[in-house]
């Protein structure tokens, strides 16, 4: 425990910015604090030990504190480490690399006791993180569960572009810009899905998938160049023949991989 004289030296040489290149003596602690030099040094001795401060020796030397040892708690699932505190920059990527030669995924991640999404950790200071809790998912797992939302969302959005071009080609344009409106985010979680399983199917040595994604990224660009264009047959072409159709080849996909997942599981 320390004692009131400690916590107002350590207090002093704090707010006088102490560090090695800039030490404080005992005489300057002592004019200071009202306490002889020989007291100052006596309790420092008992500081040095609890490596709280140190000691910079020669004629411009003098005492300085030492900032306390502070680690960075990373917790994936079950497994707690401690590494040194700001290492959060270069640790987490490693995480990812390393989840991703596991064929994991982070479905949850919080820093600091904040949950954050994974693409959203760029955002936080690397600096001002201590505490990071990551629960995973095998990717196969990840991969059912996202594929059986998609057969139950897929047709729904195939059956709304189609809508949208109808309306398009009736002349109702306000009506099928407002639902299109509403499909943008749509088209943009399913190509982010054909992205990401397409990566994790090729893996396992099907890219049918990748290849429908490349395809529906283009056909996304070519329908919001069509859309800022106002060019509105283009753009209900797109999404009738186009978009709808690669929907539903990516879906076509997706029942392949869930497949080829399941019998891989039941093969082990």
């Amino acid at each position: 425990m320390r004692t009131a004289i400690q916590d107002r030296i350590l207090r002093e040489l704090q707010e006088r910015c102490s560090s090695y290149a800039h030490p404080v003596n005992s005489q300057t602690l002592s004019e200071a604090l009202n306490i002889t030099p020989s007291y100052i040094r006596e309790q420092m001795s008992d500081l040095q030990r609890q490596q709280l401060v140190a000691v910079r020796r020669g004629p411009k030397g003098g005492y300085y504190h030492m900032a306390p040892t502070k680690t960075l708690r990373l917790q994936i699932d079950d497994v707690l480490t401690e590494q040194l505190a700001g290492s959060f920059g270069t640790v987490y990527p490693e995480v990812v690399e390393r989840l991703n030669e596991e064929q994991k995924v982070i479905v949850q991640i919080a820093l600091n006791g904040v949950e954050v999404l994974p693409d959203g950790v760029d955002a936080v200071s690397a600096a001002e993180v201590e505490e990071v809790v990551i629960r995973t998912q095998s990717m196969g797992r990840f991969a059912i569960e996202l594929i059986v939302t998609a057969e139950e969302y897929l047709p729904k959005l195939q059956g709304g572009l189609i809508k949208v071009a109808s309306l398009f080609h009736a002349g109702r344009e306000q009506e099928a810009q407002a639902l299109f409106a509403e499909a943008v985010e749509g088209l943009e979680w399913t190509n982010s899905c054909f992205s990401g399983l397409g990566q994790f199917a090729a893996t396992l040595g099907n890219p049918e998938l990748l290849n429908v994604y490349g395809d529906f990224q283009t056909q996304l660009v070519a329908a919001g160049e069509a859309m800022e264009q106002q060019n509105v047959t283009e753009l209900a072409d797109l999404l009738e023949y186009e978009l709808a159709e690669t929907t539903a080849r990516g879906l076509d996909c997706l029942r392949v991989l869930r497949d080829q997942i399941e019998g891989a599981g039941r093969e082990h």
